[in-house]
């Protein structure tokens, strides 16, 4: 990892546990994005989650626009098939890592997008779909101001059993409890900080920390600079980041944090400025005196810990499904 420099992390690999890419490349096709195939290439992402993001309050029809994302995902996996491929199971991402491709792991950003039918998450599942972002900032039907809703809680059973990721990035407090009660695996806060360090309610308390790390799961790191800090300047500094990533660890252990950069879903002003800068991070963390393990754990360790436990195995071969 060094190269001969101990504050050098060249050949470091990345697991990215969240990114809106999708729409973004749907809504704005011609943008400068942060995330690119080039970049995730230079940047040594080996993994990127792909999130359908839906605002419920923008679309009538929230169903409708996640499968017209779905469908923007889709088509970018068939042009690139020889760069990237999709992840449906832990012996896909192994088989990857030998071919020296990338993986794209399919996500939602809102739950609610099953026309309150559970046999609609089957088909998700079906689509390709390994981690759900239960909610994005509005009460749905699986969670409302007092916690999740009886259905939300049939929901996460389901996703237990089918072998998809539960993300309570975006959850209010009350359902976030909740998710700890029922949950029997591990789950993941895919993108979000400390709210000790950034009183924002998006990010987490210490006690949320050490709930998440003692069910096994990671926090992913938010980029975003008004997740980082409180100071109203809409600037993401590194040294913001490596504080929330050492507050992190000192509460609830270096096994818990991860990457969730927020890349293309984020307005603020970045001193990382995409996918292919993502090394710089990690090399301020080496010269912030963070270990060798540590910095490997944060980077795509911690992540790939909890898709292998969650991810199944599957008969028939992820390509027939793309």
């Amino acid at each position: 990892m060094t190269n001969g420099n101990r504050h050098t992390t060249a050949d470091l690999r990345f697991v990215d546990l969240h990114c809106d890419t999708i729409s973004e490349t749907r809504d704005h096709p011609d943008a400068d994005h942060h995330i690119t195939l080039e970049k995730l290439e230079c940047g040594g992402v080996i993994l990127q989650c792909f999130a359908l993001f839906t605002d419920l309050a923008s679309y009538p029809e929230p169903e409708k626009r996640a499968f017209e994302l779905y469908g923007t995902y889709r088509t970018f996996l068939q042009a690139n098939r020889s760069r990237i491929v999709p992840v449906l199971t832990w012996q896909d991402f192994i088989t990857l890592r030998q071919k020296n491709l990338i993986g794209g792991l399919l996500t939602l950003e809102e739950g609610d997008v099953v026309f309150g039918d559970l046999g609609f998450l089957d088909t998700w599942y079906e689509l390709g779909v390994r981690m759900i972002t239960l909610t994005w900032n509005h009460p749905n039907r699986i969670a409302g101001p007092q916690g999740l809703t009886e259905f939300g809680k049939a929901y996460i059973r389901r996703m237990e059993e089918l072998g998809i990721v539960v993300d309570v990035s975006h959850l209010n407090d009350n359902a976030f409890w909740d998710v700890c009660r029922i949950a029997s695996r591990p789950f993941i806060a895919s993108h979000s900080n400390a709210r000790s360090l950034c009183n924002v309610s998006r990010n987490l308390t210490d006690d949320m920390i050490r709930a998440v790390a003692d069910h096994g799961g990671v926090i992913g790191l938010n980029f975003y600079a008004r997740f980082l800090k409180e100071d109203g300047e809409d600037y993401s500094e590194v040294e913001e980041m490596i504080r929330h990533i050492r507050h992190i660890m000192e509460v609830g252990g270096e096994d818990v944090i991860a990457l969730g950069s927020d890349f293309d879903g984020i307005t603020s002003r970045l001193e990382l400025k995409d996918a292919a800068g993502l090394h710089r991070l990690t090399d301020r963390m080496l010269k912030a005196g963070f270990t060798k393990d540590q910095v490997e754990k944060f980077s795509h360790e911690n992540a790939e810990r909890v898709f292998r436990e969650i991810l199944t195995d599957r008969s028939e071969p992820l390509q027939d499904v793309y």
